[in-house]
């Protein structure tokens, strides 16, 4: 945390300034009494023209403004008193600056006149500004939503509240503990709070506020704030929460218990309320997100996939955020990151959103008409929020009221579109038509703002120019006079001149001394007897008459009640604008969604995207994908790819010994969809479970996939009884010894020969050669190829559409269908994390955990390189265990790149593998990268020409080819993964992934001396190793 307090240091030690408790001005004393009721915040006391600060707090603003820092007198100790001041016309910039720097900012005003005051000037603070409360333009980043979040835990539950004050949003959730931190880590929010206890290790927040504040933290900017405990307490938190709201209960908001999500929303109600002085009258509805509406993705997910920064740098440019954003305002540019953050999983809710573009794609020339209106937009969001705190200013409402005007012009071209005969039954779809109604209804206050308000409205309510001439008579007569003024003075100026026959007199006017005659010492014997000296200075003298003193005071007093009739009027008008604040609220949420849909439409028109299809079941196929970020910034031409995960088949479906015994056949894909065949045609594309009939129906995890009587059950039934059966050919050892013993020797080589053909048989039971050429779903895809071939562009890029798919936009891809993904994990790349006591290994290990423990059959899964921290063994062995069970036990969707060639064997034992490597050509000893995706695997990565490419010396690449080729003559048989190959090729020491039975007995036989063995002895052993092979 930064350092925030100017009375205690985040340690704990005493400051360094310390102001005496007794011996102080009157101002002082105001300004200690201030300062005690801040003590986290940097205390801006307003001292006529400056904002002073004193004491530590000087100390500090002086370091990080760079402004100066000196003294004021000296205390009643004789110390001198450390001060700093910054201009009032400047606060807005050096604020900026201390709340960028993560302090929080106290402001005290003056609150009356100080020529008008009678002693001490009043003064006091009249906020309290903090990085999660903040409303003001120039404080806030334009398309970045800045979130106040709270958490609480309470019993066995962990709520979470979050508002976002410059707009009003307010929603809670409850978290499930292994959620918090990517829950946080998604909404980045500027300012924590949480209750003012001592950390227990046991608590579940411990862990989430050590990530979050401690070394490296997970948001380095965060500011962490303690707030009293009773604050949190159920009770307090329902009264409190039902007075802002103004409701006897808060069933009415969908809440029937106070749960620790609810005590999380008092305690921001709560600090919103000490620390903005005034109303929040625009925080009108508090929601209950659900996270099971929403795509999970982690924390380590959101960052691989670079989704709002990039990994290196962690800049905006080169995001996916960056690369899709077409939208026009800053209401757009921060939904569509809300979008991006939390994609849906409800096909309904996508399929909608995709229709809006549609509609938007079916008349480009409406479309960039409403584009073009949705530009001249002011940000009525934050302008609302303000309206809603009592600070909104004349220009604020000046642009609201043209902004709504605008509104109105956008209605009217959704209007035209609507009737535009390209879409179908002449009528917006439901989520366009919806949010256009919402546009309508602001047309009087509009009108009112636009005519009420000068065209030039000023930022200040003090310096006039706020209503626009004509609509207040009273305030045209002021007004007149201060105009008149100048005409008045001139003339003025011209009798005095000719009765005094000075022509050098001047008519003027200062702040200090008010208007003047100004006559140099030359003609001083020309004065006339009426005049009274008024100032001396160096060349000439300065005279006052009655006359002008009269005008003086008409002048001045005009000017000062006009600037208080407009501020009158002013709040008037401001009061009519708060009237309408929850139905600006609405228009500003609808203008935000048309924004994002007309965004993503001109994208897809822009960039050639296509609608995604949707289907059941549990299927990610992409035709001609191409990666949405890297397409816009390579200067070549992108190379599309194909991706295809989840169930397939091909082929006719039928041998020819089936074809009479069973009409047709039936796999299960999940919510009653699948895929089925018949003789007559082949298997493919979406088939109900009820047009299919008799016993070839069958579920994917049932053990005859193809019927109960096809020639491919019967042949393996036949191959198992052949194993069953294998046995010694003597049935009575003991009578055939002596005639048999010198025939061991032969025994020993049918025994080989045997284990050989079991080898065989085995192989085809595992194996079977179906009549469908790929009956099995595809849920694991290996990925293999050189380095910068493109793997992990590849991987990145399916999940990127993915989740591009399931926000409701059109992706780059010639087609795609898809069955929405509960969460997209990513373990791409690792670094260490020493601070946090984590090896890249570790780190690797951690992340895969996580995708084992959370991820479900709808998930989709991308692995980059899993395994890489530790010795080669270790890693293969792992990551071969680990993509069993993404297949086996979990299911789900998943893109799995390796260096590692040995997981390309898991296609022939696994159902549900599939190998696919990334083309390359060889060619006058260069290597051309294609970049084109295959089926098939590799065993090459060209890492050393890789090497090469980025600069190796000569003589390092040379001698790592020689060392490369012997190693592979060496090792190439060693390095095969689990083996199905004949015996003799295996070293002792070869990487076994399966345990085989075979193996043992080979060993036996080759370490047995047949020359030693008795007949018996022989059988007994003939007849052990023929168990051990059953089992």
């Amino acid at each position: 945390m930064p350092y925030i307090s100017a009375t205690m240091t985040r340690e704990g030690t005493k400051p360094k300034c310390q102001p005496p408790a007794e011996g102080l001005t009157p101002a002082m004393r105001q300004y200690i009494e201030q300062k005690a009721a801040a003590p986290d915040a940097l205390l801006l006391f307003r001292m006529g023209d400056f904002y002073e600060t004193f004491y530590d707090d000087a100390i500090t603003a002086a370091r990080v403004l760079g402004i100066t820092l000196t003294t004021r007198g000296k205390d009643r100790n004789g110390q001198a008193v450390p001060l700093a001041g910054i201009p009032y016309h400047a606060l807005e910039g050096y604020l900026t600056k201390l709340v960028r720097a993560g302090f929080k900012v106290a402001i005290s005003e003056q609150l009356e006149d100080p020529k008008l005051a009678k002693g001490v000037v009043k003064r006091d603070i009249v906020r309290i500004v903090t990085p999660g409360t903040l409303t003001d333009d120039a404080l806030l980043e334009r398309k970045a939503d800045n979130y106040l979040a709270c958490l609480h835990h309470r019993r066995d539950e962990t709520g979470l509240a979050c508002v976002e004050l410059s707009t009003g949003a307010f929603w809670v959730q409850t978290v499930a503990e292994k959620e918090l931190l990517n829950e946080l880590v998604r909404l980045a929010p500027a300012e924590l709070i949480l209750a003012e206890v001592p950390i227990d290790a046991r608590d579940p927040l411990a862990h989430a506020v050590k990530e979050l504040t401690g070394p490296n933290p997970l948001i380095p900017s965060l500011l962490v704030t303690r707030r009293p405990a009773h604050v949190f307490d159920p009770y307090q938190a329902d009264q409190h929460l039902r007075q802002h709201f103004g409701v006897a209960t808060l069933e009415g908001f969908g809440f029937d218990r106070i749960d620790a999500s609810l005590s999380a929303a008092a305690a921001i109600i709560d600090y919103l309320s000490e620390t903005q002085k005034g109303s929040l009258n625009h925080i009108v509805k508090l929601t209950r997100r659900e996270p099971r509406d929403f795509v999970l993705i982690d924390q380590s997910t959101w960052r691989a996939l670079e989704i709002e920064r990039t990994i290196r740098g962690g800049s905006a440019s080169g995001s996916l955020l960056q690369s899709v954003d077409r939208t026009s305002t800053p209401m757009g540019a921060r939904c569509l990151r809300r979008w991006l953050a939390a994609p849906l999983r409800d096909a309904q809710r996508i399929r909608e959103r995709q229709q809006a573009i549609a509609d938007l794609l079916a008349d480009l020339h409406l479309l960039q008409a409403v584009r073009n209106e949705m530009g001249k937009l002011a940000d009525i969001e934050r302008i609302t929020a303000r309206l809603g705190v009592g600070r909104a200013s004349p220009r604020d409402l000046l642009a609201l009221g043209h902004t709504l005007l605008g509104v109105e012009k956008i209605a009217a071209t959704l209007d035209r579109l609507a009737a535009t005969t390209s879409i179908t039954g002449e009528q917006l779809c439901p989520f366009l038509a919806d949010r256009c109604d919402a546009l309508r209804g602001e047309h009087d206050l509009a009108a009112f703002l636009t005519t009420s308000l000068h065209p030039s409205a000023p930022l200040v309510l003090n310096e006039g120019g706020i209503i626009a001439d004509g609509y207040d008579a009273e305030l045209d007569r002021l007004r007149t006079m201060g105009t008149n003024a100048q005409q008045w003075l001139a003339d003025y100026q011209a009798r005095e001149i000719q009765r005094s026959g000075i022509n050098s007199l001047k008519v003027g006017y200062n702040q200090v001394f008010g208007y003047y005659i100004e006559i140099t010492h030359a003609h001083a014997a020309r004065i006339p007897p009426d005049y009274v000296r008024k100032q001396t200075l160096k060349n000439a003298e300065r005279y006052i008459t009655d006359e002008l003193k009269k005008y003086e005071t008409e002048i001045l007093t005009a000017r000062d009640r006009a600037i208080a009739r407009e501020q009158e009027l002013f709040e008037v008008i401001r009061q009519r604008a708060i009237e309408r604040i929850a139905p600006l609220q609405r228009l500003a949420a609808a203008i935000s969604e048309i924004d994002v849909t007309a965004g993503l439409a001109h994208l897809a028109d822009e960039r050639r995207y296509v609608r995604p299809e949707m289907v059941d079941g549990n299927v990610l196929e992409i035709s001609e994908g191409r990666h949405p970020v890297l397409e816009q910034a390579l200067a070549e031409k992108f190379v599309p790819n194909d991706c295809y995960l989840g169930f397939r088949v091909q082929g006719s479906g039928f041998s020819e010994g089936t074809k009479d015994k069973q009409s047709s056949f039936f796999v299960a894909r999940g919510s009653g969809f699948g895929t089925g065949g018949s003789g007559s045609r082949s298997a493919g594309g979406e088939t109900r479970r009820g047009e299919v009939q008799g016993s070839g129906k069958a579920d994917t995890d049932s053990e005859n996939l193809f019927g109960t009587e096809t020639d491919l059950r019967s042949e393996a039934s036949d191959l198992k009884s052949e194993i069953s059966n294998f046995r010694s050919d003597t049935s009575n050892p003991q009578s055939e010894i002596s005639s048999q013993q010198s025939d061991i020797p032969n025994r020993q080589s049918d025994i080989s020969d045997r284990q050989s053909e079991i080898s065989n048989l085995k192989s085809e039971i595992s194996n079977p050669k179906s009549p469908i050429s790929n009956p099995r779903s595809e849920t694991l895809a290996i990925l293999t190829g050189p380095n910068m071939a493109g793997k992990s562009t590849y991987i990145r890029q399916i999940a990127l559409l993915t989740l591009l798919a399931q926000t409701g936009s059109y992706v780059p891809a010639a087609s795609m269908r898809f069955t929405p993904a509960d969460r997209i994990f990513a373990r791409i790349g690792a670094s260490d994390e020493l601070t946090r006591g984590q090896s890249t290994f570790m780190v690797e290990m951690t992340e895969a955990a996580n995708i084992l423990n959370n991820a479900s059959e709808a998930s989709l899964v991308i692995i980059d390189e899993l395994g890489r921290g530790t010795s080669t063994f270790d890693g293969l062995a792992l990551a071969w265990a680990i993509a069993e069970q993404l297949v086996v036990s979990v299911g789900c969707r998943t893109l799995f790149a390796t260096h590692y060639h040995e997981l390309t064997e898991l296609e022939k034992y696994m159902n549900g593998v599939v190998n696919y490597n990334v083309a390359v050509r060889e060619w006058q000893d260069e290597v051309v990268f294609l970049h084109r995706i295959v089926r098939g695997k590799t065993d090459r990565s060209y890492g050393v020409h890789v090497a090469k490419l980025a600069g190796v010396g000569p003589e390092v690449v040379a001698r790592s080819r020689e060392i490369l080729a012997e190693l592979e003559a060496n090792f190439s048989a060693t390095r095969r993964a689990p083996r199905r190959t004949a015996r003799r090729n295996r070293r002792d020491d070869q990487l076994l992934l399966f345990a085989d039975p075979a193996d043992e007995v080979i060993k036996e036989i080759r370490q047995l001396d047949p020359h030693k063995l008795t007949p018996i002895d022989a059988l007994q052993a003939i007849e052990k190793w023929r168990k051990r092979l059953e089992e």
